[in-house]
């Protein structure tokens, strides 16, 4: 104990708050602001408050000392504040609050009369005084705080500088609540009440909110800021919400308090209201109760039995174990061992029924009316919060016990991370069976929500690699411990079923759900179950290639077992979100050839955003999984030519949310750039700039954890890059920097997951993009870079159809090359042929594959023609050929475009040679007129204009060079269709210097070609210009 015995100084008198000095020039010390009752000797200046001046004087009258506080502004708009705080403070009668005698006003002015106290501010005493002391004094200001609460009056800013501090003989030190000049009456609030109070020491809601959201809780929390002050000696920590408060000082004071002295300042300092002490009644019973060894209303009746009890009864305890260590210590370790086994068992029965009541409190509020849970969930995580804070004081031998509490808490409240991690641990260090089959539960329904992500995943690469990582992390572990766990199981069939249906017996586990007897009416998760089980055969199908509309009877089952689970539990908000689940997966079946849901069938959808989210508008998953439904409709009328735009736009707003909600979740930042990955392609199609999206896109690659950026990452990241590289080569910039750095990523991806080639495959197709601006010598090194990435693809992987599709249309180019150079071809031709046909034994009726071979045939013709340069019959069958592979895959862009491309220079071949070609024109406006994408393009309508218009020098050329503009300069049909009409524009020679010229920079023109064009130029020379 310290000196009880300290001298006060005149600087310890002087309130050290701080001021605003905007007004008049504060007086001397010792005279008044205005002139005051005669009656009164003013001697001098006691201090400085928040809201006056206080002097010390004498009542000459009644021979007393007395305080006199002034307003310091002498301003009629501060008036109302000191009449407040006289009003409020006069009506409360304590011994630990500052009485008034006199309220007066003088020509306008009011000052007050109170008692004067020969004392000091506690916050200058705090180190003279010890733990015990400081104690004490904060239980008695928390009784006249109780006082003032009594009469609605909330003081607003308690803080170790408006505590005076006296001495009395018989008590010793006596706390006196002073300065009520920030305080107001909460039951009758009145208007123009000012916000303050002091930083670190007033309430969260203070600092923020109106009077009307405050009450006396924030007093309770700035008294506990002030014993934190006065304990440990600095300033209270910051109180965020969303954070663990660091209570910890360099000096380490706070960690040398007792645990329940600390306890009840953290109480106190809560960052929410509802977790603080209800009054100050009991904040200062509980300190009594630290000061005499009893147990603290905040903590529970096993800290009682082992903590308070003991604990204050330690000589007594420590003299019989004396006593018994001398008669038979033998039997001690025996015992305390038994001891210990008995506090295990008690806590994990009182730590099991805290549990029960909980979980039969959540089925209440699931099956409850659809309404918001998050005060409910609140009130569960306080049951574990408290099941934690007395398991750590009671020691390690009731941990076990408490991780597995928590863990069945988490998972009622559907947290299944923070479930596992809590099972996990109990599982370390608790036998009981029943924590294995929990943590098999969790493990299930982690696996279940990561799954349905990844089974949106584009890349089949990408999402066979997520799916394989998801078995080794939760589906295995989990059919495990539910092998071991499953006689045990309170719900067996339900268990069987679950295992069944993780071991792949789909057929089975449907058995054991529909003859299941031991089921309770109101269990809802078999029908979740049963969900579950025909939405992943319904996506299995899909991927095996079957017709949505093939699977409308399993759809139906899935959707009626996710609504009865809905209708049994209204207020489950993942439960309610299942059936989402199923409209993402019908919605992506779309893509893949099914029926686009109907305009108000997805509106209807998107309708009920507000009302899941409006359950627990905490939770993340809604914004995921309606942004993710939004884009996936976005895609669609993008692939449709439709709109996507609008949702696009509610793609974006729900993933931006989700990404404020969850700054480090790294699938929000991954589908945040997929998603401005989709936005680029539609406003690319738009003619609209997309630097800004690409930076966008960028960043929120950036903001992926390192820990999380695998194969699916950098594959992505590559996609991405190639895209904007593509972007700017159309723009006409050097883009050759963003392939290769594409590539570098491509490569990348492969080296995190060997396993997949998908990347691989990226790596050379990007090589290909990037050779095309490139001449025909130079191509060939990047084209035999991107066959040996293939070939390595192959060496492990034969059956591949698209490495052997791509090795293909690498040999087909390298062809394309020869042909252009000259060199011979024949043997190439072979080789090509025979990749083709060995690419057919896999798969024969792909679309791409089957373009390829028709490309393979028009390198022989062209070679033929090459050498000949005479018209050959072959074309004709060339053009029957390609119009009965659009007919077999009608609406195929990729054919629609290679179809233009081929009639466009067999036209021109024909215009050239004075051939008839009105059948070809007919034909061409005839496919071009069924693709309003391709009709709407201006470089198609200005190439079916020029060709209609070959023989037509007078026609408005003009507008047509116009039209064509210079967006696209890198295209092949762009610039075949800019050299026709250049060609028709020639004036001079410098003109025709220019049309050479634009020839030359066509690298995929074939020379015969070039040649036969210059000859066209030159017998046509005197229809169009006049050499000057």
């Amino acid at each position: 104990m310290k000196n009880s015995h300290t001298q006060f100084t005149t600087s310890d008198l002087v309130d050290t708050c701080l001021y605003s000095e905007d007004g008049d020039a504060s007086p001397a010390p010792g005279e008044a602001p205005f002139t005051v009752d005669e009656k009164y000797v003013i001697h001098s200046t006691l201090g400085q408050g928040g809201s006056g001046l206080v002097f010390y004087a004498t009542d000459t009258v009644l021979s007393r000392k007395v305080a006199i506080k002034f307003l310091v502004h002498n301003s009629p708009e501060y008036l109302p504040l000191l009449k407040a705080e006289a009003t409020t403070q006069a009506a409360i009668e304590h011994k630990y609050v500052c009485p008034i005698y006199e309220v007066n006003e003088v020509n306008g002015s009011i000052y007050l009369v109170m008692q004067y106290a020969d004392g000091a501010l506690f916050g200058k005493l705090v180190k003279s005084l010890s733990v015990e002391q400081i104690l004490l004094l904060v239980a008695k200001v928390a009784t006249g705080l109780h006082a003032a609460h009594q009469k609605g009056v909330v003081h607003r800013d308690v803080k170790p500088n408006n505590i005076l501090v006296v001495r009395s003989d018989a008590e010793g030190y006596e706390p006196l609540l002073i300065d009520f000049g920030l305080a107001f009456n909460s039951r009758d609030v009145a208007e123009g009440i000012i916000k303050g109070g002091t930083p670190r020491f007033m309430a969260p809601e203070q600092a923020k909110a109106s009077t009307l959201t405050i009450d006396s809780r924030a007093d309770i929390f700035s008294l506990g800021a002030t014993l934190y002050y006065a304990l440990v000696g600095v300033v209270p920590p910051l109180v965020v919400p969303g954070e663990v408060t660091n209570f910890n000082d360099e000096q380490g004071r706070w960690q040398a308090l007792p645990l329940d002295v600390k306890a009840i300042i953290q109480h106190c300092m809560a960052f929410d209201s509802d977790k603080r002490y209800p009054s100050a009644r009991v904040l200062s019973e509980d300190i009594h109760a630290v000061l005499n060894g009893e147990p603290i209303s905040i903590k529970g009746q096993l800290s009682y039995y082992l903590l308070t009890k003991l604990k204050k009864h330690r000589w007594l305890t420590l003299a019989a174990a004396l006593v018994v260590l001398t008669v038979i210590g033998a039997y001690i370790k025996h015992n305390y061992e038994a001891v210990q086994q008995g506090i295990r068992e008690q806590a994990l029965v009182a730590f099991t029924d805290e549990v029960k009541s909980l979980e039969y409190d959540a089925q209440l509020t699931y099956m409850s009316p659809r309404h918001n849970i998050e005060q409910k969930k609140q009130e569960w995580l306080r049951v574990a919060d408290k099941i934690m804070r007395e398991s750590e004081s009671l020691g390690p031998i009731t941990q076990g016990a408490a991780h597995f509490a928590i863990g069945r808490i988490h998972y009622t409240l559907q947290d299944f991370n923070n479930a596992i991690f809590h099972l996990k641990k109990a599982q370390a260090l608790h036998s009981d069976p029943q924590v294995g089959y929990y943590l098999a539960l969790s493990l299930g329904a982690e696996y279940q929500h990561q799954l349905r992500k990844a089974q949106n995943i584009k890349n089949p690469a990408a999402k066979a690699s997520k799916i394989d990582a998801l078995d080794n992390a939760f589906k295995l572990p989990a059919m495990a411990l539910l092998t071991d766990t499953e006689s045990i199981s309170p719900l067996n069939s339900y268990a069987k079923a679950l295992l069944t249906f993780y071991s792949g017996e789909t057929a089975k586990a449907l058995t054991l759900l529909s003859s299941a007897s031991d089921l309770p009416p109101w269990f809802y998760q078999d029908e979740v179950l049963l969900g579950d089980i025909m939405l992943n055969s319904v996506d299995a199908q899909i991927e095996a290639g079957k017709n949505i509309a093939e699977l409308q009877q399993d759809v139906l089952t899935a959707k009626q077992a996710y609504l009865q689970a809905g209708k049994l539990v209204p207020s489950d908000q993942t439960v309610q979100l299942k059936r989402i689940e199923l409209e993402l997966l019908l919605a992506r079946s779309a893509i893949k050839g099914g029926e686009l849901p109907s305009d108000d069938h997805r509106q209807a959808i998107w309708a009920k955003f507000d009302e899941i989210a409006a359950i627990d508008q905490t939770k993340v998953e809604p914004l995921q999984l309606f942004s993710h439904y939004a884009r996936i409709i976005g895609s669609l009328e993008h692939d449709i030519g439709g709109n996507p735009k609008l949702w696009f736009a509610r793609a974006l707003d729900k993933l931006t949310q989700a990404s404020k909600m969850d700054e480090h979740n790294s699938h929000n930042w991954l589908a945040l750039a997929q998603l401005y990955t989709e936005i680029i392609q539609d406003n690319i199609r738009h003619d609209l700039n997309v630097d800004k999206e690409f930076i966008l896109a960028r960043q929120a690659f950036a903001k992926v954890p390192s820990v999380d950026q695998d194969y699916f990452y950098f594959n992505e990241l590559a996609s991405l890059i190639r895209q904007q590289a593509n972007y700017d080569n159309a723009q006409g910039k050097d883009a050759a920097a963003a392939y290769q750095q594409a590539v570098a990523l491509y490569l990348e991806a492969n080296r995190r997951f060997p396993q997949h080639s998908g990347s691989l495959i990226n790596a050379a197709s990007t090589l290909n993009v990037m050779s095309l601006k490139f001449t025909s010598e130079a191509r060939l090194p990047v084209l035999d870079r991107a066959l040996n990435i293939i070939e390595s693809v192959l060496r492990t992987e034969p059956s591949n159809f698209v490495a052997n599709y791509y090795k293909s249309f690498f040999l087909i180019n390298l062809v394309k090359i020869d042909l252009i150079l000259g060199r011979f071809i024949h043997e190439k031709i072979e080789v090509a042929r025979l990749q083709i046909e060995k690419t057919k034994l896999i798969n024969d009726q792909h679309p791409y594959l089957l373009d390829l071979e028709l490309q393979l045939e028009t390198r022989v013709v062209l070679a033929d023609f090459t050498n000949t340069r005479e018209w050959q019959a072959e074309f004709d069958q060339l053009i029957l050929k390609r119009e009965q592979l659009l007919q077999q895959f009608p609406g195929n862009q990729l054919l629609i475009r290679n179809f233009v491309g081929f009639v466009a220079t067999i036209i021109g071949i024909r215009k050239m040679l004075g051939l008839e070609t009105t059948g070809d024109l007919i034909k061409l406006r005839s496919i071009l007129e069924s693709q309003p994408s391709f009709y709407s393009s201006s470089v198609f309508l200005v190439l079916f204009q020029a060709l209609t218009h070959w023989d037509d020098f007078s026609a408005d050329w003009q507008q047509m060079n116009q039209a064509l503009g210079d967006a696209m300069q890198h295209d092949e049909t762009y610039r075949w269709t800019k050299t026709i009409v250049m060609a028709h524009m020639i004036q001079n020679e410098a003109d025709r210097q220019r049309v050479e010229h634009q020839l030359a920079e066509n690298v995929d023109l074939l020379p015969a070609v070039r040649q036969l064009f210059l000859q066209w130029l030159d017998n046509s020379a005197d229809k169009h210009y006049k050499l000057k």
